[in-house]
């Protein structure tokens, strides 16, 4: 038993020498706080896990307000478990965005259980339900939750609205009684909080893809697997199909007829697209602001398996591409894996099912550090990206796929302008997606940055305490 306490202590002396050896860091030292254009969608109900959002750098949480829950019966709310959640955000620097579900059985019309929108049967009805809602949230002395630090600044009704066959939202009601169920949810909310924005209900994805399709803006495949050996191709000649022409018209004609002051784009699959399918979206809104509520990667849509660089990255990238298209904040996609995800997304959440942190976990805390002091982000090419600052030279961010084929070595280095970028910098790589490790060197300006499948940080003086 002896003998096994010192080769013990002999292992830990050695561990720690490793420790201090080491040119690694880690990405868990960073000091950050919650960043107002990053957040997460679906935190799961139960508060006591909130801390690690703002703890990672999560400005925005993103929750689901079913109506069943907080009217059960005609005039009876119950705030209570809302008001946990939403003060537990706000009181760690997070703000909330409310999704409502106009879903209360006793005030519904029937839908066969297909969509989680649903048509009320007394609009007058819902819209009592808003403005009550937004006046508790509204922060204005009148009627508010007790606790409450700051208003609530967003509102979103009928998540997903475009397919009658979307258990995750959907509309299964014609288009002009969606419009309506827009207008009345737009008029509650304005009535009690004249300054808080109504965001569209998000499109999905694939849906932002049949516009590109059908608009001919773009030719790429839509992929959506049901499971490991069935899904849904989509192309040039599908798209021409009834139900997916139907599917475009609605989205037409919702986009140019309801009230709304932002519309969401939900952005997943190929990051790739996001360029196009933002384009695509802004030319139908008339000039009003775009939110991601709903975004990552990797997506086994479009990949065969799941590594966890991929997972590590795709939080750079997906950010990263939205932001730079001008999105006003982006959501991740879940905080655990569980119950809710389609099987392209299972491994899109923060956590694994056992609550053990991902890679994405600690990229989030690494990204809010980069992004702390962004004024504007500018995409350079795919995977290279410039992070101008308000008050320091730009940020250089960069990586590069090398499971693609036939990949140049052009795509394997960085050669940074001379124009904004001299003299001596400080680079960090990280070295270890599922550790969050990175290594920091000094490298002058006019040599090129040798990019990998991890993000690279450049920039001049870019360090924090305790990191050389």
């Amino acid at each position: 038993m002896r003998s096994l306490s010192v080769a013990l202590l002999f292992a830990l002396l050695f561990y720690q020498q490793l420790i201090l050896a080491s040119p690694e860091h880690s990405i868990a030292e960073l000091p950050v706080q919650p960043h107002r254009q990053l957040g997460l969608a679906f935190p799961g109900a139960d508060p006591k896990h909130y801390h690690s959002l703002s703890e990672i750098g999560m400005g925005v949480v993103r929750l689901t307000v079913p109506w069943h829950f907080r009217e059960p019966t005609a005039g009876e709310y119950v705030w209570a478990p809302l008001d946990a959640r939403i003060l537990r955000l706000q009181q760690l620097g997070i703000s909330p965005f409310l999704t409502l579900v106009p879903d209360a059985p006793w005030a519904i019309r029937p839908n066969n259980g297909k969509v989680m929108n649903a048509m009320p049967r007394d609009l007058a009805v819902w819209r009592n339900f808003v403005a009550a809602l937004v006046e508790r949230y509204d922060h204005d002395g009148k009627a508010d939750a007790p606790g409450l630090l700051t208003p609530l600044h967003y509102y979103q009704v009928a998540n997903e609205w475009v397919s009658p066959y979307n258990h995750a939202g959907g509309w299964a009601e014609a288009d002009e009684e969606l419009i309506e169920l827009f207008r009345i949810t737009y008029e509650a909310v304005k009535s009690s909080d004249a300054k808080a924005k109504v965001v569209l209900g998000g499109i999905a994805a694939g849906n932002l893809d049949l516009m590109v399709l059908s608009e001919q803006r773009a030719d790429y495949q839509i992929v959506q697997r049901y499971n490991a050996t069935s899904s849904l191709r989509v192309g040039q000649t599908e798209v021409r199909q009834p139900i997916f022409v139907a599917g475009v018209e609605r989205m037409y004609q919702i986009l140019e007829k309801a009230p709304y002051d932002l519309v969401d784009a939900h952005l997943y699959g190929q990051v790739s697209r996001n360029s196009v399918r933002l384009a695509t979206l802004r030319a139908h809104i008339a000039g009003r602001g775009i939110i991601a509520s709903e975004c990552g990667g990797p997506s086994l849509d479009y990949q065969d398996d799941y590594h966890p660089a991929d997972h590590f990255r795709a939080v750079f990238e997906w950010n990263l591409s939205a932001l730079s298209e001008g999105v006003d904040f982006c959501l991740w996609f879940g905080l655990a894996e569980g119950e809710g995800a389609s099987y392209g997304n299972r491994h899109v959440p923060l956590l694994a099912q056992d609550g053990t942190p991902k890679p994405g976990y600690l990229a989030y805390r690494l990204l809010a550090y980069v992004l702390k002091d962004m004024a504007h982000i500018e995409q350079l090419a795919e995977g290279r990206y410039l992070v101008h600052r308000h008050s320091q030279p730009p940020l250089f961010v960069g990586w590069t796929d090398q499971r693609k084929p036939g990949q140049p070595t052009s795509a394997q280095t960085m050669q940074l302008s001379a124009a904004e970028f001299s003299g001596e910098l400080t680079v960090w790589q990280v070295s270890d997606a599922s550790r969050g490790n990175f290594t920091v060197q000094q490298q002058a300006a006019e040599t090129a940055l040798t990019l990998d499948k991890l993000p690279l940080i450049a920039g001049k003086d870019f360090i924090f305490e305790g990191v050389r």
